[in-house]
């Protein structure tokens, strides 16, 4: 399986010499400049996702070692598909299953054991990613698992303590051909405000450690309540040339008394690129 966009390049360069062809008439018979060919083949930037589609065709790669790189369209500038796997109630008078689920979010947090009643989890991480892997099978398939960031940065804690970075490696273990790229960090700590953090205070903190586009990038949180950092995070990946939605993995989503309570539940969330929280759907 292809595993970054590096790799992609390599294997294009290998298809066009093999087919012996330069890049310039490569570039002619697909309406193409050459700089867009010699970019994707030094790992530097990818096409638009249909000349990319086009050149892949072209030369016979398989589909399955390419169409990672292509985004799914949107209809929004910013757009996160999110996957959720349980609900989690904030609060206080909780239920004995809004409870539970809390105990659940919690041990994913902690790293602890989960007591489940009598039953006791001790990694909950690969318990969650059994879970994950049967009710969204889709997502651990050639997948690239891509940890959010704590809000609290991580120059102190360091990357083995993020939650999502433990349930990124046990997602990975789980799946098939899956990797982990560690590609966003906090420059600093995110700063308190009055309400919740926007996806504009989201991104004053959040930068990137890898310049390239992975395929088929799944973003990774335990919770998710107004998506601010999913969209941050997504925003961040069209400066890559990512142009369209980015799929998400999340242990939970916060669910408000209103909301139906459900499991396996899936959302839209999207962001222009001046609202102060995204739109959420589904």
């Amino acid at each position: 399986m292809i595993g970054s966009q590096a790799e992609l390049g390599q294997l294009v360069k290998l298809c066009r010499e093999h087919r012996g062809l330069t890049q310039d008439q490569l570039a002619r018979a697909l309406e193409l400049s050459r700089t867009a060919v010699a970019h994707l083949e030094q790992g530097l930037r990818l096409p638009e996702p249909t000349a990319l589609r086009r050149l892949c065709e072209h030369l016979g790669l398989p589909r399955v070692l390419w169409e990672g790189f292509i985004p799914h369209d949107s209809l929004y500038a910013m757009a996160v598909h999110v996957r959720c796997r349980t609900y989690f109630t904030e609060g206080s008078e909780l239920s004995d299953e809004e409870e539970r689920r809390v105990r659940l979010v919690h041990a994913i947090r902690s790293g602890e054991p989960w007591r489940d009643g009598k039953h006791v989890v001790e990694d909950p991480h690969a318990a969650c990613a059994k879970r994950q892997r049967k009710a969204f099978p889709g997502l651990f398939l050639n997948r690239t698992f891509v940890p959010v960031p704590p809000p609290e940065g991580d120059d102190d804690q360091g990357d083995a303590e993020w939650p999502s970075l433990r349930l990124s490696r046990a997602y990975a273990a789980e799946g098939t051909a899956c990797r982990v790229v560690t590609q966003f960090r906090r420059s600093r700590k995110l700063r308190k405000t009055k309400g919740r953090p926007g996806v504009a205070d989201q991104l004053a903190t959040l930068v990137l450690t890898d310049a390239q586009v992975f395929p088929g990038v799944v973003l990774v949180d335990d919770v998710v309540d107004r998506g601010s950092t999913l969209l941050a995070c997504a925003t961040r990946l069209t400066k890559l040339g990512w142009r369209g939605q980015v799929d998400a993995l999340v242990v939970a989503y916060t669910r408000t008394r209103s909301e139906e309570a459900r499991d396996g539940s899936a959302m839209m969330l999207g962001w222009d690129g001046t609202w102060e929280h995204p739109v959420r759907s589904g």
